[in-house]
């Protein structure tokens, strides 16, 4: 798989950071419509554009590791507490997330998104 070109501004946003119309983003399942794909972990956010680019997303299974999911289309089902990508490849992730790889956004930052 080739590793993704990942732009050099993104920041990374914990979930029990972020709400969504008043509704905490921690503990957040993130799935397709046909399977789970694992629990969201935290956001890189493109901090001049403020867009989430990607999900930072702990997978499940065998294999499971921290995986970075671009975010193209996608829905918030409140009632399941999950974000359901609407596009079964974006699932897949493009590569493992690294932390240090990252700045973290700092309480003082404004966050728009």
């Amino acid at each position: 798989m080739a590793r993704a070109r990942l732009c050099t501004d993104l920041r990374f946003l914990h979930p029990g950071h972020a709400a969504v119309a008043g509704t905490a983003c921690d503990g957040m399942i993130v799935r397709t419509a046909s399977r789970a794909v694992g629990r969201l972990q935290g956001f890189l956010i493109d901090r001049a554009t403020q867009r989430i680019c990607y999900l930072v997303v702990e997978t499940w299974g065998l294999w499971g590791h921290t995986r970075l999911v671009p975010i193209t289309l996608a829905r918030l089902d409140f009632e399941a507490r999950a974000i359901e990508l609407l596009d079964e490849e974006q699932a897949n992730g493009v590569e493992r997330f690294r932390p240090k790889q990252f700045e973290t956004y700092s309480q003082e930052e404004p966050r728009h998104f």
